[in-house]
């Protein structure tokens, strides 16, 4: 999944409940808007409400709309944990 709108994407498995909410944890710390994408649906990434409407079976491309490098680099980090290698 690419868009130009993102400043990065990356691939994770958010796959239980504590997950999800430390997944929310990590996104709300971002001043920049956060998306889950999947397929043609995307949701806000910082709502536990809307990651919770996913299966959480599947994998979801997260991406942060931002120019800021410093803070794609961050979101990168914070990610890095839940990416999947696949």
């Amino acid at each position: 999944m690419r868009n130009d709108n993102y400043g990065a994407v990356v691939t994770v498995k958010i796959n239980s409940v504590d997950k999800v909410r430390d997944f929310v944890i990590k996104t709300s710390k971002f001043n920049s808007e956060i998306d889950g994408i999947r397929g043609r649906y995307i949701c806000d990434a910082k709502s536990i409400m809307s990651i919770m409407a996913y299966d959480l079976n599947q994998t979801l491309d997260v991406g942060i709309i931002s120019d800021d490098k410093e803070e794609i680099e961050r979101f990168k980090e914070e990610m890095k944990e839940l990416e999947c290698s696949d």
